[in-house]
């Protein structure tokens, strides 16, 4: 991650009867990994959730926020396409990073994943890009779970599109259940122990594990506490997001308290 810094060279014009000072550099914030997150400009709860998951010493996130409507339709998700390439642009434009997270879940599936990382790595080349939606299903994969229940707070449109999804790459949804909630001023409001009391009675079914989609829930706090109660692997948008995205900055760590992910 190399930078281009310079010092203003001392002349009589520039310093005056200033004492030139000579700095000393190190590689700055992001020292073992820098990672940025593409973030909704409505969302409060995905930073939030994010920097807990990869609180790691000298592993930092660098957050650029996207312009999104108040309401969660596809409408709304498909035209977050227009807002990456500025938001990454505008992702500490001189910095380089490990990897770029883009923090929305139905609307990595409305923009595409492949066009989603084509115009982030038109601005970073070469850059890892990770998205909720494929996040999930590789960490599901990682956990042997084919037979899923599915927990979501998104509007029946917007259900459709992740269902449609997930069956077109051979998960078998066993359960699917709502919120019907219709964006993040009712979804980041949505109180945690509210998704482990839904959690629990969702995942009750024959599955082999739970997916709790949406960057917009709080689960940092109480994915581990669901799995433990559920007996059964849980992965959420916002902890397999930063997980994927830790593993693709080089990241190996295993993290205690955020579930059996976090140990692959």
């Amino acid at each position: 991650m190399a930078s281009n810094l310079s010092v203003e060279p001392d002349t009589p014009y520039g310093y005056r009867n200033w004492q030139a000072l000579t700095p000393a550099f190190d590689k700055g914030p992001g020292a073992r990994a820098r990672l940025g997150v593409l973030v909704l400009t409505t969302d409060m709860s995905s930073e939030w959730d994010i920097t807990r998951f990869t609180r790691l010493d000298g592993v930092d996130c660098f957050v650029s926020r996207m312009p999104m409507a108040l309401q969660a339709n596809l409408e709304n998700l498909k035209a977050l396409k227009n807002e990456v390439v500025t938001a990454t642009q505008n992702l500490v434009p001189w910095a380089e990073f490990d990897a770029i997270a883009f923090a929305c879940t139905t609307g990595s599936i409305a923009v595409g994943p492949k066009e989603l990382q084509a115009m982030v790595q038109s601005v970073k080349p070469g850059v890892a890009v990770r998205n909720p939606v494929d996040s999930a299903i590789k960490a599901l994969a990682k956990l042997d779970c084919r037979k899923v229940a599915l927990l979501t707070p998104y509007i029946s449109e917007v259900n459709e599109t992740l269902e449609d999804y997930f069956i077109d790459r051979g998960l078998e949804l066993t359960r699917k259940a709502a919120f019907n909630l219709a964006g993040d001023p009712q979804i980041d409001l949505v109180d945690p122990q509210c998704i482990i009391e839904a959690g629990l009675d969702v995942g009750s079914c024959d599955c082999d594990g739970l997916f709790v989609s949406c960057t917009g829930l709080r689960t940092a706090g109480i994915v581990q506490r669901l799995e433990d109660k559920l007996g059964k692997p849980v992965v959420t948008s916002n902890q397999a997001l930063s997980w994927a995205t830790l593993r693709a900055a080089g990241i190996d760590d295993e993290i205690d308290g955020f579930g059996r992910l976090f140990h692959i």
